[in-house]
Parts: C-alpha cells; sequence; structure tokens
C-alpha cells in the first residue's frame, strides 16, 4: 500500500519523483496543503533516492492527508473501495465504445493492479455476452491471464458459474457461439466449471456435442463424451462411449466422472476403480472429496445404493478434511447418505443427514437435478406434505425434460 500511495502522490503533483529536486517541489506542495513539513531528505529516502529504512508513520500519515485522507489507515481503509469503483466505472465507458483493443488492454491492466479483477471481469464478459460480441468475447479469453491456472479454486468456481448462468437466460445459438467453443481458456474457466444438467436437453447438451467434434485436447474430449453419456442414460438411450479412460494426472471431478459411466452399463469393474479412486482421494493431507463429486450424483441417477454405501466407508474414518473448500460437495454427500439410509431403514443416521442439507450449498448447475431427488426422498418420507412433494417433483422434472425422471422414477425410487 505505501507503493500505491507514492504513485498517487506523483499523480497529484503531476511529476515523477526522481531526484532532489522532484523531492524538494514535493515537499513544498505538502507544506502548502497540509501546513505540516515533510523534508526533502525524508522524501529521497521515502522515494529510493538515498538508502534509508521504513517509513515513519508520521511520513505515512502525512502523506495520506496531502492525498486528501485523514490518515494512513484511513487511506488503507478507503483505497479498496476507491480503486474498485475506478475500475468499474472505466469498464462501463470502454464498453460504449467502438474500440476493442482498448478494452482489452484495460483487462490486462486490471489483472495487475486491482484485488476485485473477477468481479469486474465477470461484468465486462457478460455485458457482452447480451451484446452477443463473441468476437471479443473470443479475443479476451484468448489471453495468457485468462489461463485457469492463474486462478484459486475458488476465484475458478466464481468466474465460472457467474458468467455460465447467463447462458440459461440468454438463449444463443451454437453456430453463434462456436468461435468460443473452440476457445481452450472458455473451456477450462467456463464449460467445464458450470457443468449445467439442467440444460442436457437444450443448450448445454448441444455444445458439449459440438465441442466434441471440434475439439481434439485428451481432457476435453474425455469430458464431452461423459456428459453426453450421462445425457443418454438419463433420456433412456443407448451409452454410446463406452471406452473411456482416465489418467491420474485428470482432475480428480473428471477422473469420478469417468469412472461413474460404469453405472449407466453396470458394468462389474467399477469395483477395480474404485479401489483406485479410495487411494488416491486419502493420497493427500487433506481427504479429497471431488473424486466422489460425479460419483455421488451418478449413484443417485442410477439408485445404485451398493455405490452409496461404498463411498459412506470411505468417508467413515475421516478426520481431516478442508470443509469450506468443498461446501458443494458434501452438500451432495449429506443428500446422498440421506437417500442410503432411509432405503436401509436407519432412521437415526436418516435425520442426522437430512438436517445438515443446506440447498443453498448445491452448486447452480446441479441444482435442479438435486432438488428433484431432495423431492423424491421429502415425498416418501414426509407423508403429509406429499401432495407438495410431488407438485415439486414435477416442476422440476418439466424443466429437466428428461425421459427417466418421470413420475415412476417417484413412485417407485425406493423399491
Amino acid at each position: 500500500m505505501i507503493e500505491i500511495l507514492k504513485q498517487k502522490t506523483e499523480v497529484k503533483i503531476g511529476i515523477n519523483i526522481n531526484n532532489r529536486g522532484d523531492c524538494v517541489k514535493l515537499s513544498n506542495a505538502i507544506l502548502e496543503v497540509t501546513d505540516k513539513e515533510l523534508s526533502y531528505n525524508t522524501l529521497r529516502r521515502l522515494y529510493h533516492i538515498v538508502k534509508g529504512g521504513k517509513p515513519s508513520d508520521k511520513t505515512l500519515d502525512i502523506l495520506s492527508q496531502f492525498n486528501g485522507y485523514k490518515n494512513y489507515q484511513h487511506f488503507i481503509d478507503s483505497f479498496p473501495y476507491e480503486n474498485s469503483l475506478k475500475y468499474q466505472f472505466e469498464s462501463f465507458y470502454l464498453l460504449s465504445k467502438p474500440n476493442p483493443t482498448e478494452l482489452v488492454n484495460f483487462i490486462i491492466h486490471l489483472k495487475k493492479f486491482s484485488k476485485n479483477f473477477t468481479t469486474i471481469l465477470i461484468q465486462i464478459i457478460r455485458e457482452l455476452f447480451y451484446q452477443e460480441n463473441f468476437q471479443l468475447i473470443n479475443k479476451i479469453f484468448n489471453l495468457d491471464i485468462l489461463k485457469i491456472n492463474n486462478y484459486t479454486y475458488d476465484e475458478v468456481l466464481q468466474i465460472g458459474n457467474s458468467i455460465g448462468f447467463i447462458f440459461r437466460t440468454k438463449t444463443t445459438t451454437t453456430d453463434k457461439i462456436t468461435i468460443l467453443l473452440g476457445n481452450s481458456n472458455f473451456q477450462d474457466m467456463i464449460l467445464t466449471v458450470f457443468v449445467d444438467y439442467t440444460a442436457l436437453n437444450s443448450y448445454y447438451g448441444n455444445w458439449i456435442k459440438k465441442l466434441l467434434d471440434i475439439e481434439k485436447r485428451p481432457l476435453i474430449e474425455v469430458f464431452c463424451k461423459c456428459v453426453l453419456n450421462l445425457k443418454n442414460y438419463l433420456n433412456i438411450k443407448e451409452i454410446k462411449y463406452k471406452e473411456l479412460y482416465y489418467e491420474e494426472k485428470f482432475h480428480p471431478i473428471l477422473i469420478g466422472r469417468v469412472v461413474s459411466q460404469k453405472m449407466f452399463t453396470s458394468d462389474p469393474t467399477i469395483s477395480k476403480d474404485l479401489k483406485l479412486i479410495s487411494k488416491l482421494a486419502k493420497n493427500t493431507s487433506n481427504f479429497n472429496i471431488e473424486y466422489y463429486y460425479e460419483m455421488i450424483l451418478t449413484a443417485l441417477c442410477c439408485k445404485r445404493f451398493d455405490i452409496m454405501s461404498y463411498i459412506i466407508d470411505q468417508f467413515s474414518n475421516v478426520r481431516n478434511f478442508n470443509y469450506q473448500y468443498s461446501i458443494h460437495h458434501y452438500a451432495q454427500f449429506y443428500l446422498m447418505c440421506s437417500f442410503y439410509y432411509f432405503k436401509k431403514k436407519d432412521i437415526e443416521n436418516y435425520e442426522l443427514y437430512r438436517r445438515r442439507i443446506n440447498e443453498n450449498q448445491l452448486r447452480l448447475g446441479y441444482k435442479n437435478t438435486l432438488m428433484l431427488m431432495l423431492c423424491i426422498l421429502d415425498f416418501h418420507t414426509n407423508k403429509k406434505e406429499q401432495t407438495k412433494s410431488l407438485k415439486l417433483y414435477n416442476e422440476f422434472s418439466n424443466v429437466l425434460s428428461l425421459k427417466r425422471l418421470n413420475h415412476s422414477f417417484l413412485i417407485h425410487y425406493f423399491d
């Protein structure tokens, strides 16, 4: 923050502080504005023109007052908010201009200097999507700063879900968005993060089918085939891609997604894969629930209580996991546990896990599917509210429009 304060000072006085003469000018300006003295020698040390140590609190307070703040602490407290507003206003201005280069350069600058980069980037991309300016979105996602390894897991989720959710409300044909489907950063940051199971039979399923035709990266090819297999299973169609593979270097969720495919065909070799996943999940300082994320949803859709039992056993001795990091994963796990223990007539554990389910913690792309599953659970466990549960189930079923998730699926789930 000291360097930022020095930069603001240079902007305010209108010169770069590079020598003794510049420091004299700044010292006189500070005295005139604040009626407080800050010697040119102190300023020479502050700007590293001569050797010096850390600036004193008094120096920082006077310099902050010169810039219009009460003191240095006031500057620290105020700057992030002011900086965010400044960049937001600038982004809105550039979005209204016809020159895309200015906006692209602004985004590059923003990544270096703003802690609110992800929030402002999301606003920019969403606005461009409404404008259907896919050429410019593609240009932005081609930037090196949009590579997924530049972001934390939480930042990826924020960007992917915030931008991805717009697809449901803004109808866009596959042809129009093809340029983005071929962009590897867009694939990694958006398409494989906001996995929209609500739209398997509409835009998302169409985009994934198109992506499989144009993209040859093994990770993306495997991902697409897994999603299309799930779509076929839920539509009671033949599973097309049966010879899928995974490597240990794949993302844990993708590994779990590949293994889950064997539930669609009741492939007995899944037991071998489950043992390997158990080893991988426990081969870290924190138990990695990501390996089981897709398996939990698939086990629920396939009514595989044997797989549910196996997954629960893997969690039984876990004492060291980072809950905040995996909040969506554990919400899904609690739902699965509720199903399993109700099936086993273990009412005590059923009630324990049912209380833990927080609908707000279900990930957006999966939420409608999981809410439909929750309606099944409530329909069978709360006889007084069956009419309400049935109505909600039908609403989610209509939204998803998946043939397997019909009235019979609800009625006979626990048979």
